[in-house]
């Protein structure tokens, strides 16, 4: 009863992180990376994990989707084990870098059993 208390609030979550291939990527071309993900004290299940791109409007403080990716699955993620999920993200051609105006970024929901999530952000730079 303990243990899903616990994880009511998160605190056993595994840990991940977001690698990307590239420092620099360019207008039009795929993102390439993986995500790292880790246990920690328990075992938990992956549902599903979504690599959003999207960009920060400065002015207005506003965010635009601009291409999203899902995949459902039912991975188990145990306790100190890493697993690695490559992924691939196309940048769509018809975006323009304004860099006082726009700044982007991918984001990444991790669904978990019992409907948790977790959220990683990485902030992307693009070749003028």
């Amino acid at each position: 009863m303990l243990v899903n208390y616990i994880k009511k609030f998160g605190i056993i979550l595994p840990t991940a992180v977001v690698y990307l291939d590239q420092e620099e990527h360019t207008f039009g071309k795929a993102i390439d990376g993986h995500l790292e993900i880790k246990g920690r004290f328990f075992k938990n299940v992956l549902k599903r994990y979504e690599i959003d791109l999207v960009r920060y409007e400065q002015d207005n403080d506003t965010e635009e989707l601009l291409t999203s990716s899902s995949v459902y699955c039912s991975r188990e993620c145990l306790p100190n084990k890493k697993d690695i999920l490559p992924f691939v993200l196309n940048v769509p051609e018809n975006i323009k870098e304004y860099p006082d105006r726009y700044t982007y970024k991918i984001v990444v929901r991790f669904v978990w059993e019992d409907s948790q999530i977790l959220l990683k952000k990485h902030p992307l730079v693009f070749q003028v």
